[in-house]
């Protein structure tokens, strides 16, 4: 086994699991705890919380277990009832 010591993987995924999609990317979590044996993880996830069931502005939640750090934004978008601006 390689041995790793002092690093720290950035983990900026398209798809986690998060409170409006639980199974979301449940894959790439595996596969960030399987990593975490060796070094640490840092995940950092943005979540589009489009009805806002989560928050009305933004939320930040952030889960720490051993070597996984996970931080998991939700955010409200705005509407400017312009739909070409809305969609970004």
């Amino acid at each position: 086994m390689p041995k790793i010591i002092n690093n720290t993987v950035l983990v900026l995924p398209s798809w986690y699991p998060n409170k409006t999609s639980p199974y979301d990317g449940d894959f790439i979590q595996r596969h960030v705890k399987a990593i975490a044996l060796y070094c640490k993880q840092y995940v950092i996830y943005v979540v589009k919380d489009e009805e806002g069931k989560i928050t009305k502005d933004t939320k930040t939640e952030i889960y720490k277990d051993d070597n996984i750090t996970e931080v998991i934004i939700y955010y409200k978008p705005l509407r400017t009832g312009i739909s070409v601006i809305d969609k970004f």
